[in-house]
């Protein structure tokens, strides 16, 4: 590669990123460059968990659990080599069940839905997932550039 390029032995151990306070943020478990094991994030306080995750091979696998800034649970969702599987649950503030997603092979194949007050509510309508598009630039060209066509010039007379 070079003298000038030194390439370092993939890391295994537990990496910390912290806030500007000093505070935990988050720790990420490696083995071989790879994630594998507990993911935890804490909110700005460093003490109280906002989310925490099992990876296996680079994907999530197991119960991801979010939590609300005063602990009580917020969602958990359940992964299986990085895809959601069975049942995925939200919860409002106050400790009611908000949402309920049941999953087969990553697709949601049913939805229930609450209010704050337990009672039941249509369930919000899916977001359509579109590719991003730059402003002002035409789609790609088959067999060709996405530049506009060139000017003709005019001919010059002798």
């Amino acid at each position: 590669l070079g003298q000038r390029v030194h390439v370092a032995p993939p890391f295994t151990g537990t990496a910390l990123w912290k806030y500007r306070n000093g505070k935990r943020h988050t720790a990420r478990t490696f083995k071989n460059g790879i994630l594998e094991g507990p993911m935890v994030s804490w909110f700005n306080d460093g003490t109280t968990k906002a989310y925490t995750v099992n990876y296996k091979a680079n994907r999530k696998d197991g119960p991801a659990i979010g939590y609300y800034p005063n602990g009580e649970k917020r969602f958990e969702i359940h992964y299986k080599m990085g895809m959601r599987i069975e049942t995925e649950t939200w919860w409002h503030t106050n400790g009611q069940k908000s949402l309920e997603y049941k999953w087969v092979r990553g697709r949601p194949v049913m939805t229930n839905a609450w209010n704050a007050a337990g009672k039941v509510v249509p369930p919000p309508k899916p977001r359509i997932r579109r590719p991003l598009r730059q402003p002002n630039r035409r789609p790609p060209v088959k067999g060709g550039t996405n530049r506009p066509p060139a000017k003709p010039q005019p001919e010059k007379k002798e």
